[in-house]
């Protein structure tokens, strides 16, 4: 749910929980209770985790790209699940 800030005239601001649907452009301050406008303030953004540490590699490898030397060794060939399949042509 997301945070709201108010700014009583009067107390300063506070904040408060509630939907997008069900906050208004002004709110009750919770120790006066004159009308405090809504503020406008930056939206909380998750800074931590795996989207992040991605963004930081694509980031990096971009201006320096990681050396390769030789290519990918192939995966194993695995048995056909049907005995029938390992009669078939090979490309």
């Amino acid at each position: 749910m997301p945070t709201y800030v108010f700014r009583c005239p009067d107390c300063g601001d506070f904040e408060a929980f509630a939907t997008m649907a069900a906050v208004g452009p002004s709110a009750p301050c919770p120790s006066c209770g004159t009308d405090a406008p809504r503020g406008i303030t930056a939206p909380g953004l998750n800074v931590g985790g795996p989207t992040h540490a991605a963004l930081a590699a694509h980031e990096r490898s971009a201006a320096a790209p990681a050396v390769v030397k030789a290519p990918s060794p192939a995966p194993p060939r695995r048995a056909p699940a049907d005995p029938r399949q390992a009669r078939l042509p090979r490309p």
